[in-house]
């Protein structure tokens, strides 16, 4: 049985991701990664090849991947890396800072729509918090202008580009 980390609301509960859920979270991020293939946005196309699969394994093994329940269906997931992955020390330049990195935030495509993505947002800001750490940093395809947008609207300071992402941060 996954371990209940919080609620987002009385109907959506966030669990630490177990090897159960491996299948079910693949599932998800392809079927996000084929409807961004679909709008004919470059991001994530390296999940149609399966090339992710470890680095999404290994991510669950080490208790930084999250999914988010309603009953039983697992409707999102996230990871909130604690550490600097190789992707984040490319994109991010070293750093020690008490930062998260938010990856693979995915809401699955049968519940886009219902604005899911703002209260998973605001709960992984509370979470951060809650384990001593004052911010968080995401990127994304400096090409996906509408995620961009989202995350500038969620708050989050543009810190520039590099290597065709934009990098966003909010200090908590």
């Amino acid at each position: 049985m996954s371990e209940k980390v919080g609620s987002i609301n009385q109907d959506l509960h966030v669990y630490v991701a177990e090897k159960e859920d491996m299948k079910s979270i693949l599932r998800l991020l392809k079927g996000v990664t084929t409807w961004l293939k679909k709008s004919r946005l470059k991001q994530w196309e390296f999940l149609d090849q399966d090339e992710e699969d470890p680095e999404v394994r290994q991510s669950i093994e080490d208790g930084s991947t999250f999914v988010v329940k309603e009953g039983d269906e697992i409707i999102a997931t996230f990871t909130l890396n604690e550490m600097q992955t190789p992707w984040d020390k490319n994109i991010w330049g070293q750093s020690s800072e008490d930062a998260f990195y938010m990856h693979r935030l995915s809401v699955d495509h049968d519940h886009i729509g219902r604005g899911l993505g703002k209260p998973i947002v605001e709960w992984m800001e509370a979470y951060t918090k809650t384990q001593g750490m004052r911010r968080i940093r995401l990127d994304c395809v400096e090409s996906n202008k509408k995620l961009n947008q989202i995350y500038r609207g969620f708050g989050y300071d543009y810190k520039g580009t590099n290597h065709d992402h934009c990098r966003y941060e909010k200090i908590l």
